[in-house]
């Protein structure tokens, strides 16, 4: 055998051995994938979709095993940490429980504390008139309901019951234009106020907006300022909030403002 046959079977056999480790190299590449393939659509999440970040962590994972700079656990390892990171994102927490997964969402408490409201430019409209709101009054800790029935400059209310009227009058120790701190729960908001329990310029025997005399309060003669019929009150009840002004005066009443700072938080 001549030397030009000795190299032609040589390097045919160099080929054939090239080609046979291609081949196995591509067959172990393709179940490798196979496999990853698998891991990634048999990962499962609490709530919606993954995140975008972690869809690209587990595809730059993928690709770091493609080009072999990444074992094939690294990557199950990857993609459990991405899951956590996930329940993370979405503020859910995970605990575990006779070797299940027990998952929670957290939640905030709202805060529960009264806050001062402008009566311009927010709780007028907060509190508008024929709105019913629950009172609580800060010294006593005892609560009485009232409905906005008028009132410009501020909210004139009424008792909305018999009940509620023979509460007001139990805290003030009978009708008082006294100023005491309260807080008004409606529409869903706690805001700080101050109310003067001395019904006026109205009488619960007339029909309301009806021109009457004699007044409640020494209102004399004009408009029946009372709309709620039954509950023991003639007339209105001053109900202010921060910057709101009197309608006699037309101007903001210190004493009101003050017992309004003293409710704030409550």
């Amino acid at each position: 055998m001549n030397y030009r046959t000795r190299f032609a079977q040589t390097a045919f056999l160099f080929v054939f051995l090239l080609m046979c480790t291609y081949l196995f190299s591509l067959y172990k590449y393709k179940l490798e994938e196979k496999k990853l393939q698998t891991i990634n659509n048999n990962i499962s999440y609490s709530e919606g979709e993954a995140p975008q970040e972690l869809s690209d962590n587990i595809s730059e994972n993928l690709i770091q095993y493609k080009t072999g700079q990444a074992s094939s656990s690294e990557v199950k390892v990857a993609e459990a940490e991405d899951a956590a990171s996930k329940s993370s994102i979405l503020g859910i927490k995970s605990s575990s429980r006779g070797g299940q997964a027990i998952t929670k969402k957290t939640t905030e408490k709202p805060v529960q504390g009264s806050v001062a409201m402008d009566w311009w430019s927010e709780a007028r409209y907060v509190f508008p008139i024929g709105a019913v709101a629950k009172v609580t009054e800060v010294n006593s800790g005892r609560s009485f309901m009232i409905k906005r029935t008028f009132g410009t400059n501020h909210a004139d209310c009424e008792a909305l019951t018999i009940n509620d009227t023979n509460i007001i009058k139990s805290i003030w120790g009978g009708w008082s234009w006294d100023r005491k701190s309260v807080v008004i729960e409606v529409n869903g908001k706690r805001i700080a106020a101050s109310i003067a329990a001395m019904p006026h310029a109205g009488l619960d025997n007339y029909p309301s907006g009806a021109t009457v005399s004699n007044r409640s309060g020494g209102y004399g003669t004009g408009d029946n300022l009372d709309e709620v019929k039954g509950n023991g009150m003639d007339g209105v009840i001053d109900v202010h909030f921060k910057n709101s002004k009197t309608h006699g005066t037309d101007k903001v009443d210190p004493q009101h403002q003050a017992a309004i700072a003293q409710a704030v938080g409550k």
